[in-house]
């Protein structure tokens, strides 16, 4: 037998014991992770599932978690007064009664689920600091989120941002999915320091920021389809971060050379339109960042390089948003992929795959307007031509990548023809994809 000092073995055993109580089976607890640090998480999370509650609550309460992520078909649990000294909850889940969620109201961090039943009271969780999930239908009170710092929402379904107004200390906005067509709401708002909108497919101009957003540092706008003028970014005093993707038609990109601050630009001309293809701002920037390497294998480079590209003026005029979806499919740049060892992106591959969308809006645009269903069975029948095209090459042209940009492509499409696409949980295309 060995022997140890008294102190050694009374730390060991409290050791062991530490680990016991730790050791719960068929659980699953996530460690707390970077970005949970950003939104002021300070505990790890408890997973509840419907066939291990019980074991749930004993480990959220011996182990003094205080967030837990509920993927159950009730929320009755969080009657349980081990539960009482939570500070944050997720629900995944539709639950037809959240009214136990009602007795948190000390809650700083709240996920909601899809199709809140009931008219949501945004005064019963003045304490909240994150708000996330889907946004409910009916709601009132929301600017009582006086301490709202962080959001991450689906489903938001007003035209504009007033209702984030009074959130004073508001310092991160994520949206997406939203008929938003203005930013107007957050002119106020000094210490938001970046702006997350995804989707945003009605977002015509950026106006609603300015000289007063001081802290605004980072902007991503992805797949604002509409978007037209983004001049108000110039108002921004320290923009540092700005991404643009999926825009078909800006009507200049003179405002990239008027943000003295910038120090990243994530921005290609394959994934941007532009009135007159004038991309000269867009080049001048990238070069003083040294950053003009994110434009490999984009063909035109040389010629704006060595300034052979006349810019003409372009009259304003009306574009229908189908021919411009077709003008900015991105498709064929999938081609310098090839050049990275994938050979399926071949020009040849490349070029079917875009004939099988550009096919698909020709028929479009010669339907009726209000002929909805004969539109559906159309984008349907492309997306599996598209099936069949991918299984010809062994599933290997439609990966992650491709499969995101389709899938917000064929979104752009049913919107463009009066398709509502907040029918269909997954995007359109993910009724019929195989991808």
């Amino acid at each position: 037998m060995i022997w140890q000092p008294l102190n050694t073995l009374k730390i060991i055993d409290n050791l062991k014991g530490i680990f016991k109580q730790s050791n719960f089976n068929n659980i699953r607890i996530e460690k707390i992770k970077p970005f949970q640090i950003e939104y002021e998480i300070k505990t790890d999370t408890v997973w509840f599932e419907n066939h291990n509650i019980e074991e749930c609550i004993n480990a959220t309460q011996k182990l003094g978690i205080e967030h837990v992520h509920l993927q159950t078909n009730t929320v009755d649990f969080l009657n349980d007064p081990r539960l009482k000294k939570i500070k944050g909850i997720t629900i995944q889940f539709e639950i037809q009664n959240i009214a136990p969620l009602f007795n948190f109201s000390h809650l700083t961090h709240l996920g909601l689920p899809e199709n809140v039943k009931i008219e949501f009271d945004f005064s019963r969780f003045e304490n909240l600091i994150y708000l996330g999930g889907s946004f409910p239908k009916k709601y009132i009170n929301f600017h009582q989120l006086k301490n709202l710092k962080f959001t991450y929402l689906f489903g938001y379904k007003k035209s504009d941002l007033i209702d984030f107004a009074a959130c004073k200390d508001l310092r991160k906005l994520w949206i997406y999915s939203a008929p938003i067509e203005s930013l107007m709401g957050l002119s106020e708002l000094n210490l938001l320091t970046q702006i997350d909108l995804e989707n945003c497919r009605k977002l015509t101009s950026l106006n609603g920021i300015g000289s007063r957003n001081i802290n605004l540092q980072t902007v991503h706008l992805v797949n604002c389809s509409k978007l037209k003028k983004a001049d108000a970014l110039t108002e921004l005093p320290n923009l540092r971060q700005l991404q643009l993707y999926q825009i078909h038609e800006l009507d200049s990109l003179s405002f990239l050379t008027l943000l003295p601050k910038l120090e990243k630009l994530m921005m290609h001309p394959s994934k941007i339109g532009v009135r007159s293809n004038d991309y000269y701002p867009l080049i001048e920037v990238l070069k003083k960042l040294n950053s003009l390497e994110n434009l490999k294998g984009w063909k035109p480079l040389n010629d704006y390089l060595q300034n052979k590209i006349s810019i003409e003026s372009v009259a304003v005029g009306d574009t229908s948003e189908l021919k411009l979806i077709s003008e900015n499919l991105g498709i064929m740049s999938w081609v310098e992929k090839s050049e990275d060892g994938l050979q399926q992106y071949t020009h040849k591959n490349c070029r079917k795959a875009e004939t099988i969308i550009l096919d698909l809006i020709k028929q479009l645009e010669s339907l009726g307007q209000n002929n909805l269903m004969k539109k559906e069975s159309l984008i349907k029948n492309c997306v599996l031509s598209l099936n069949k095209f991918n299984d010809s090459l062994d599933g290997c042209f439609i990966e992650t990548g491709e499969r995101e940009e389709l899938c917000n492509l064929f979104d752009n499409i049913a919107e463009a023809v009066d398709i509502n696409v907040q029918n269909y949980s997954d995007g359109i295309a993910s009724e019929w994809r195989d991808w």
